[in-house]
Order: C-alpha cells, then sequence, then structure tokens
C-alpha cells in the first residue's frame, strides 16, 4: 500500500463513460505556493477514505 493519495471527483457521465468536469477533490489548507492542497499523506483504506470525505453517493476514483 502507499503512503498517499489524491481523490478524482467528477459530476457524471457523458457519451462513451467519459467523466464530465473531472477535479481533484482539495484535502483542506493550503500548499506552500498557497495553492489549495490536493494530496493527502495519510495511509487510509479505501473504507476509510470514503467515510472521512463522504463519498458514498460521489463520483469518485482514489489515486495512489
Amino acid at each position: 500500500m502507499s503512503s498517499g493519495f489524491y481523490i478524482m471527483v467528477w459530476d457524471g457521465w457523458s457519451e462513451g463513460l467519459n467523466p464530465i468536469l473531472p477535479q481533484l477533490l482539495p484535502m483542506g489548507g493550503v500548499d506552500s505556493n498557497g495553492y489549495p492542497r490536493y494530496w493527502s499523506s495519510s495511509d487510509l483504506t479505501d473504507d476509510e477514505i470514503v467515510e472521512k470525505y463522504n463519498l458514498e453517493s460521489t463520483n469518485f476514483r482514489i489515486i495512489r
């Protein structure tokens, strides 16, 4: 298992199963340049991530 993750979310599916408006989910806070932080260095399981970020009804993919 890796030691961190991004979460990609999108609004829905278009023709050909392409995600509509894909974006990285902000994890809260900012990085050293003042941009939103998208990477979490936490080593959580997929189920813990879904629960922590309330992703049950969202189109998402966890990227490790």
